[in-house]
C-alpha cells in the first residue's frame, strides 16, 4: 500500500510538470503548425554500416527478438558490448566500432523497445530485470561468458545493474553520462537542482507528450539531440542521415511507446512495484574495474550526480569530458575513444581513427531460449543461427 502511495503522491507532483510541458509544446506548434504537422515516411530509406564487414543478428529472449550489430564474431578475442540509452540505436556507437575494429569483437545491441528489437506491450516488460536478461542472452548468444561492457543513458543504467547482479560476466565496465543508481536516493547529490534537471522524465510519463512527439514527426526529439541547451555542442555530431535514422527507428510501430516506458517502469518498479533486481542493485558492489565518464555540459545530471559511490563501485575511475553534451560518445567520440583505450590498455589515450562507410551488413537470426535469470552467468553456447532479410 506505501508503494501505491508514493506512486500516486509521484504522479499528483507530476500533474504541474505535463501541464507546463503541455503549454510549452502548444506555444511551439503555434509558431509553426505547418513545421510541425509534417509527417515523413521513412520506412524506404536505408542506412550504411559504420564500415565493412559488420554482421546483424537477432537474439530470442523469451520471445522478445533483440537486434544486434556485429563486427569480428568468432575471431577469439575479447568481447566489447555496447548498450545505447533514448532515443538512440545500436549506430550511436558508430565511432566506438570504427575506432576497436580488429581489436575486439564488437557487438552493439539495440535495445528492447528501439530499431529492430521488439517493442513487447506494458511497462511491466521494460523494467530492470528483463533488461538485464535480455543482455545474459545477448552474450550467450554471441558464444562468450563475458565481456568489456560499455553503455550510455539508460543503457547505462542496465549496466550498472549487470555490473552488480552478474558480477562474473562483466571483466570491464565503462559508463557514459548515467549515474549509479545509488545516486537518485542520496539526498545530498539529487537535491533541488538536480530535481529541476531530472523534470523532463516526468513530462516522459505523459501519453500526451508521447502523442505530440509521434505527431509532430518528433521534432522533440530532433531539438533534443542538436539545439541548445540540451544539444550536441558540436555543429556536425549528427549528420541527417543520422536524424533520419533515429527517427526511422522511433517510427516503427511500439518503438517510441517501448523507449518512453523505460522512464515509466523505472518510477514504478521504484514505488508501486517490487522488482528485486531494481533493490538488490543498491547493496551489491560493482567489482569489476570501471570508468565513469560525465559531460560538463551535460544538462541532464549536475557533477555531484558522479560523485561518492566507493563502496558500491570498488575499481573506479572517474573523467570529465570538456565542452561535450550528454551525447558524449558521438559528440566527443575522440575523447570518450581515447579514455576508453587508455582505461582498457593502461597506457597513453590514441586518438580514434578516421570514419569509413559500407553497404549494410546481412542479419542472422539466433535462437536463445531459456535466458539466465539476474544474478547468475549465462551459458556461452550460442543457439542455431539461420539467415534473414534485415531490415533499416
Amino acid at each position: 500500500m506505501s508503494g501505491q502511495l508514493q506512486y500516486c503522491g509521484i504522479m499528483t507532483l507530476a500533474s504541474p510538470l505535463w501541464i507546463a510541458a503541455r503549454a510549452r509544446l502548444a506555444v511551439r506548434f503555434l509558431r509553426n503548425p505547418v513545421r510541425y504537422c509534417r509527417k515523413v515516411d521513412r520506412r524506404a530509406l536505408t542506412f550504411p554500416d559504420p564500415m565493412e564487414g559488420m554482421m546483424h543478428l537477432l537474439v530470442d529472449n523469451n520471445g522478445v527478438k533483440l537486434h544486434v550489430a556485429t563486427h569480428g564474431l568468432g575471431t577469439g578475442k575479447p568481447l566489447m558490448l555496447f548498450l545505447h540509452g533514448f532515443p538512440e540505436t545500436w549506430a550511436s556507437w558508430r565511432h566506438q566500432i570504427q575506432e576497436f575494429a580488429g581489436q575486439y569483437e564488437l557487438v552493439a545491441m539495440d535495445m528492447r523497445g528501439y530499431g529492430d528489437s521488439d517493442a513487447p506491450k506494458g511497462v511491466k516488460n521494460y523494467t530492470v530485470d528483463h533488461l538485464v536478461t535480455d543482455v545474459l542472452s545477448v552474450l550467450k548468444a554471441v558464444g562468450h561468458s563475458k565481456c568489456i561492457l560499455v553503455a550510455h543513458d539508460w543503457g547505462g543504467t542496465v549496466a550498472w545493474h549487470v555490473a552488480a547482479l552478474c558480477p562474473e560476466v562483466v571483466e570491464k565496465l565503462v559508463v557514459l553520462c548515467s549515474p549509479h543508481p545509488a545516486a537518485f536516493k542520496d539526498p545530498k547529490r539529487f537535491d533541488g537542482e538536480q530535481l529541476k534537471r531530472s523534470s523532463y522524465m516526468m513530462t516522459m510519463l505523459s501519453s500526451v507528450a508521447e502523442a505530440h512527439i509521434r505527431n509532430t514527426d518528433f521534432r522533440e526529439v530532433e531539438r533534443m539531440l542538436v539545439e541548445a541547451p540540451f544539444g550536441a555542442r558540436r555543429t556536425d555530431t549528427f549528420s541527417q542521415q543520422d536524424i533520419d535514422r533515429v527517427k526511422a527507428a522511433l517510427a516503427r510501430p511500439g518503438s517510441l511507446t517501448g523507449g518512453l516506458n523505460y522512464y515509466r517502469a523505472a518510477i514504478a518498479q521504484g514505488t508501486k512495484w517490487r522488482v528485486e533486481a531494481a533493490e538488490r542493485v543498491y547493496s551489491s558492489p560493482v567489482v569489476a574495474p570501471t570508468l565513469l565518464m560525465w559531460a560538463d555540459q551535460d544538462l541532464a545530471f549536475l557533477p555531484q550526480m558522479f560523485q561518492g559511490e566507493d563502496k558500491l563501485v570498488q575499481q573506479r575511475t572517474v573523467v570529465c569530458l570538456r565542452d561535450c553534451s550528454h551525447w558524449a560518445n558521438q559528440d566527443r567520440p575522440e575523447q570518450v575513444n581515447a579514455h576508453i583505450r587508455a582505461f582498457l590498455e593502461g597506457g597513453k589515450p590514441v586518438l580514434g581513427r578516421p570514419a569509413s562507410t559500407s553497404n549494410r551488413g546481412s542479419m542472422i537470426m539466433v535462437n536463445v531460449s531459456a535466458t539466465a535469470a539476474a544474478g547468475g552467468a549465462a551459458s556461452p553456447r550460442p543457439g542455431t543461427p539461420r539467415l534473414v532479410p534485415k531490415q533499416d
